[in-house]
């Protein structure tokens, strides 16, 4: 087939076949790519902060869990005080009853001597005078305890402080040592105040104090 026309112009020359320029025109759209990238996938969660969300739910579930160990055995340590002091004047009072009887012996035997002390004491001219029956030197302490037997231990636990499933014994706080003497082996004078036979002062309980 022939052109007619002077195959040497330029204008005939630039024009481009239809499906070529359709051919063309699709890879220049392809090229510049027609289409959004996907977007990429999430990346995991961080470890560090799930254990986080982890360690806070189980704060909001058990507030316990969160608190100081020191705080928690504290807390124990109050609650068996608390119900050994709530059973301490029941056991003190078995006791006052079991050393009924040498109570009352330390009494006879020391009050015809705490009598004349007193008179001694109201012949004076301020009302007191120094406590014979005892050392006489600050609060005033016997040469003998009439609840341990001079052993300066607890008589109900036997100087351990403890009592049965692991509580605090009730006489003596869980301390283990006699309450009257304070271990010590030498009970408080209940003849004097400080070392000091007062005119005013009251005569001696007729049983085992209580504290």
């Amino acid at each position: 087939m022939r052109f007619t026309g002077n195959e040497n112009d330029p204008a005939r020359q630039c024009v481009v076949p239809g499906p070529i320029a359709c051919w063309l025109a699709y890879a220049l759209i392809a090229g510049r790519g027609g289409t959004a990238p996907a977007p990429e996938p999430e990346s995991a969660s961080d470890p560090a902060s799930e254990s986080v969300i982890e360690t806070e739910a189980v704060a909001i579930e058990d507030p316990a869990a969160t608190q100081p160990t020191e705080l928690v055995g504290l807390e124990l340590e109050q609650g068996k005080r608390q119900r050994a002091a709530e059973k301490s004047e029941n056991f003190r009072g078995d006791l006052q009853y079991v050393t009924a009887g040498a109570w009352s012996r330390v009494l006879a035997s020391h009050w015809p001597a705490f009598t004349a002390l007193r008179q001694k004491a109201a012949d004076s001219p301020h009302g007191q005078t120094p406590c014979t029956l005892c050392d006489g030197k600050g609060i005033g302490h016997m040469d003998h305890c009439v609840l341990c037997q001079n052993s300066g231990k607890c008589p109900t636990c036997s100087g351990t402080g403890k009592a049965a499933h692991g509580e605090y014994c009730p006489t003596c706080l869980g301390k283990g040592s006699c309450y009257l003497c304070r271990g010590s082996k030498r009970m408080t004078c209940p003849f004097c105040d400080d070392g000091t036979v007062d005119v005013k002062t009251p005569v001696p309980p007729g049983m085992l104090p209580l504290h």
